[in-house]
């Protein structure tokens, strides 16, 4: 169920791996040339490498006192069967090496398979915890940290809020600089704050959500940090109905998450993505719902209307004929 969940999440937050690949390897080049050509500047923050054992569980705000207090990066690698506690506020890059990465809030849980990066920002306190055969890799600040990593490959501009919460695909180019950026952390100390390394990890998180761009010029606001905060507040929602679909929500419920009223959460919902929030929920479900037909032979169309969401059979039907043109029934026997 859950990685049959996790696909329909790819299929939302996905980008084009050949594209991004090309793409990646020019900007990069060209970040490596601006650095090069300017005067060596240091991180401002601190950076702290740490690994957590397998088997063991780690909470980060424990361990760092100054990440809490939104002067630090921490770099962790987790090792197989081990797990992280993360305060609400803090944003994470999590890249899994090998195995499946669990996310875990509030009772749902979101499966992040190798070949997907998960970008974490929420409200709420979770966990993060590997397989008994996984590894991966976290990189751990708040938005006024991701916001200076950015600027080091962006003309020394600092977008706020820096990234967004998503479930993204990566290309291979992607892991391998934040792989190279993490080996860098844990083996050479005394240059952990070269701008080099730092814009490995502000290239690739510029590349992964760029697809966000035409949704974020859509927001309300006069200025692009006004746009920007609005996006963070839609993307939440977004993301919660991912992590819950399964579960009953209604409009109220993420206009809240959103702090917004109903109407007002409608409205720019439906300005920004193009339908309003129940529809986006609603095609969701059957998203979740056609992997589950086509992947889970051995449950029934009743059991998979629970599992994606849906009230009743009843509603489960009339939902698939409206949007698909066909039952589940049908569906299952053409797959």
């Amino acid at each position: 169920m859950i990685g049959q969940v996790q696909s329909a999440c790819s299929m939302e937050f996905a980008t084009d791996r050949r594209s991004s690949s090309l793409s990646f390897a020019q900007e990069f080049a060209a970040s490596v040339i601006a650095v090069a050509r300017t005067p060596l500047k240091t991180f401002e923050f601190s950076i702290d490498a740490q690994k957590v054992a397998a088997g063991k569980h780690f909470d980060i705000t424990k361990a760092s006192s100054r990440l809490v207090a939104n002067d630090g990066l921490v770099v962790l690698y987790c090792d197989h069967a081990s797990t992280v506690s993360i305060a609400p506020g803090l944003c994470a890059l999590w890249c899994p090496l090998r195995g499946d990465l669990s996310i875990s809030e509030a009772g749902s849980r979101l499966s992040v398979p190798k070949g997907s990066a998960y970008i974490a920002d929420t409200n709420r306190r979770y966990d993060a915890a590997l397989s008994a055969t996984g590894a991966c890799l976290a990189i751990v600040g708040s938005q006024l940290t991701w916001s200076a990593i950015n600027a080091f490959s962006n003309d020394g501009q600092a977008d706020v809020p820096a990234i967004f919460p998503a479930v993204h695909s990566h290309s291979p180019m992607q892991r391998r600089a934040l792989i190279a950026f993490a080996r860098q952390c844990f083996t050479d100390a005394k240059r952990q704050s070269i701008a080099r390394q730092i814009s490995m990890v502000s290239t690739v998180v510029r590349q992964l959500q760029r697809g966000f761009d035409e949704q974020i010029d859509r927001c309300p606001g006069r200025t692009i940090a006004r746009r920007r905060s609005v996006f963070l507040r839609l993307q939440r929602a977004r993301l919660y109905i991912l992590l819950h679909n399964a579960k009953e929500m209604d409009v109220p419920m993420l206009a809240n998450i959103a702090s917004y009223s109903p109407w007002q959460f409608i409205k720019i919902f439906n300005q920004v993505f193009g339908k309003t929030p129940y529809a986006y929920l609603s095609q969701y479900r059957v998203e979740v719902a056609k992997m589950l037909l086509k992947n889970g032979k051995m449950m029934g169309v009743s059991e998979i209307a629970r599992a994606a969401g849906f009230s009743s059979r009843s509603t489960f039907t009339r939902t698939m004929k409206q949007t698909i043109g066909t039952c589940a029934t049908e569906f299952r026997a053409g797959t």
